[in-house]
């Protein structure tokens, strides 16, 4: 069994990515870990061998990098070389193997206003997310189909927000935000949802309905 790890902060150019990992980043995923960092920095340490090569937190690691950081909290694993690779794979597993309450994620994110766009769903695809027993999401609407359209307007219609679900493919998904990206600096907004409502207002030729306090 392999001793407590020891915390320390290590700079990135003595932290080597595992070429052999098994799981893989997409740029999509590194760009969330990415937006994680800067809103709210590092919370977990990467967990590496003492010569620097990294077990667990390899996303981590690249979004670090692109946002030019120095030095991350690691935690040194001290067990045998099979041992790290059981855990870098127990790491990714175990995270797989949970469920999402969809209908309390869908809750939270509607309340969370503009720090929605820091957990990797900000404007995304909720559609595939659903709870034990639930039915599968209706493909063409991306609303689950637990509920009708009038019975989510109803359930929303004591909030100040609302929350709108798009379905894409992962590719498309891709490409997608990045477009998005190009709006939100092209209407400088902090969010997708400002984004697109200047784009559909501009494409429509009229005003968005006016903020009531």
């Amino acid at each position: 069994m392999a001793d407590t790890p020891t915390l320390e902060r290590r700079r990135l150019s003595g932290l080597t990515p595992d070429l052999d990992n098994a799981r893989r980043h997409s740029a999509a995923n590194v760009e969330a870990i990415r937006l994680s960092l800067e809103r709210f920095g590092q919370q977990r340490p990467l967990v590496i061998r003492p010569d620097g090569t990294i077990v667990a937190g390899n996303g981590t690691y690249q979004a670090a990098a692109a946002l030019g950081w120095d030095e991350l909290e690691v935690a040194v694993f001290t067990g045998t070389d099979d041992e790290a690779r059981a855990f870098a794979i127990a790491d990714n597993r175990t995270a797989e193997l949970a469920a999402w309450n969809a209908e309390l994620l869908r809750e939270q994110l509607a309340e969370l206003g503009e720090l929605t766009a820091w957990t990797g769903f900000a404007d995304l695809d909720l559609s595939g997310l659903r709870a034990p027993g639930e039915p599968e999401a209706a493909h063409a609407t991306g609303i689950g189909t637990a509920r009708s359209i009038t019975e989510h307007a109803e359930r929303y219609a004591a909030r100040a927000t609302r929350l709108l679900i798009f379905e894409y493919r992962a590719d498309l998904y891709a490409w997608v935000t990045a477009r998005m990206e190009e709006q939100r600096e092209r209407f400088d907004s902090l969010s997708n949802a400002d984004a697109l409502v200047a784009l559909l207002a501009e494409r429509a030729g009229v005003p968005m309905p006016e903020v009531m306090g």
